[in-house]
């Protein structure tokens, strides 16, 4: 999004409804519109993922089961499902209210990204991020070998621990949890977020600008705001803080730093926990 703006492919303050497919009509708050920097910040006001993931619980499974098999959603559920649920949803608050994790807005975040340049996700992905870098263990979506060299994932919420069911996130639903990577390539990634790295058409502008923050999200103890999908805080002895935590039925993933110290850490974890 930040490359995408820098770029001047699109805004961030501008209305998503400029940039989604014809025929869409996203919700407004008495007049308030959806931006891009909504969906970037968590500030949408959608909701975490459409009611229709539900829809593959099955209740005579255990309850861990059930939790699991939401996650086929992100298989079965296409961007036209998502963009008709969008037009006939009505929002509970105010864009820019309040923050709540959407994996909705985050696939629509990248889907737009992806669409005003007339590609797909994972294209975009390679072209602009991960061939410049030489991350050649990194793909939007499973590629098959990659599938194949993957550590068994386990579900750390189920009793027996047992291995989780491989869902192969679908072109839509990429950008919220269908990266795959590796150690090696994430140190590159931590490297070019840390600013000891570029590439040749200034990759690292854009990461200077997604560290920006824009949002307060809490201001209990710590100050936590959230920059474009960064969550980011300081503390009396650390300036800027950068991390983004992920998981999903089988794997749990991090990465924090420090860029005005010049440190940070990436972990992966094969074992979920919810």
């Amino acid at each position: 999004l930040a490359d995408a703006e820098i770029r001047g492919i699109l805004n961030l303050s501008a209305p998503i409804q400029i940039y989604v497919p014809n025929g869409v009509t996203v919700p407004t708050w008495h007049g308030r519109d959806i931006t891009l920097s909504d969906l970037a910040t968590h500030t949408s006001a959608l909701p975490n993922v459409p009611d229709d993931f539900f829809r593959y619980q099955n209740i005579f499974d255990p309850i861990e089961t059930q939790a699991e098999s939401t996650f086929r959603g992100y298989e079965e559920i296409s961007a036209d499902d998502v963009y008709t649920w969008l037009s006939t949803l009505t929002l509970e608050r105010g864009p820019g209210e309040s923050w709540e994790y959407s994996n909705a807005g985050t696939a629509i975040a990248g889907d737009i990204v992806a669409r005003t340049q007339n590609k797909s996700f994972s294209e975009l992905v390679d072209e602009r991020i991960l061939r410049p870098l030489g991350m050649n263990s990194t793909a939007a979506g499973w590629k098959t070998d990659l599938l194949e060299r993957s550590a068994a994932g386990y579900r750390g919420y189920a009793p027996d621990n047992d291995e989780g069911m491989i869902i192969r996130y679908n072109e839509f639903w990429s950008p919220t949890a269908g990266i795959i990577s590796d150690a090696d390539d994430m140190a590159v990634y931590l490297a070019l977020q840390l600013g000891f790295i570029d590439t040749p058409d200034g990759l690292l502008n854009a990461v200077n600008k997604s560290h920006e923050p824009r949002t307060v999200r809490s201001t209990d103890g710590v100050k936590l705001w959230q920059s474009l999908f960064w969550d980011t805080f300081e503390t009396e002895d650390n300036p800027w803080t950068h991390l983004k935590a992920g998981e999903t039925n089988r794997f749990m993933a991090d990465i924090a730093f420090v860029r005005d110290k010049g440190i940070g850490v990436v972990v992966f974890s094969n074992t979920a926990y919810f």
